[in-house]
C-alpha cells in the first residue's frame, strides 16, 4: 500500500511538471526571440557604445530587463526534469500517516554506522520517535 501510494505521489510530481513544462514553452519562445534580437543586432553593430544602446532598447521592447529575469527564473526551475520539489505539496496531506508507519517500523542501519538511528531518535530531528 505504501509503495503504491509512493509511486503515485511520484506520478503526479512527473504529471505536474510536465504541464508546468508545457505553460512555460511560450516563456521560453518570448524569451529565446529576445536573445535572437540581441544577437542580430551584435552581429551588425561594431561600436559597443551603440551595441548597448540596442541591446537596451531590445530589452525594453520585450518587457524590461526585471521581467525577462523573472521570466528566466520562472523557466529555469523546472527546465532539468527534477519534479523533487514538487512533491511536497503532494505529500503534505499524507506526512502525518507517514510519521505513524515510521514509528510502527523498525528501522535499523544496515551498516555498522549508527548516525541515521541517532537522528531518528534526537528530539530536535523531524519525525522524532519517542521510545
Amino acid at each position: 500500500m505504501l509503495l503504491k501510494r509512493m509511486k503515485r505521489t511520484h506520478n503526479r510530481g512527473q504529471e505536474k511538471l510536465l504541464a508546468l513544462q508545457q505553460q512555460y514553452r511560450e516563456l521560453e519562445e518570448h524569451m529565446m526571440a529576445a536573445f535572437s534580437q540581441v544577437i542580430h543586432c551584435a552581429a551588425k553593430e561594431q561600436s559597443d557604445t551603440n551595441l548597448g544602446t540596442q541591446v537596451r532598447t531590445v530589452l525594453d521592447n520585450y518587457g524590461g530587463v526585471e521581467a525577462l529575469l523573472e521570466q528566466y527564473n520562472q523557466v529555469s526551475a523546472y527546465h532539468n526534469n527534477n519534479y523533487l520539489p514538487l512533491l511536497w505539496n503532494i505529500h503534505r496531506q499524507h506526512r502525518a500517516a507517514l510519521f505513524r508507519l515510521l514509528q510502527l517500523m523498525d528501522i535499523r542501519s544496515a551498516t555498522s554506522a549508527v548516525r541515521c538511528d541517532v537522528a531518528r531518535r534526537t528530539p530536535s530531528a523531524p519525525g522524532y520517535i519517542n521510545t
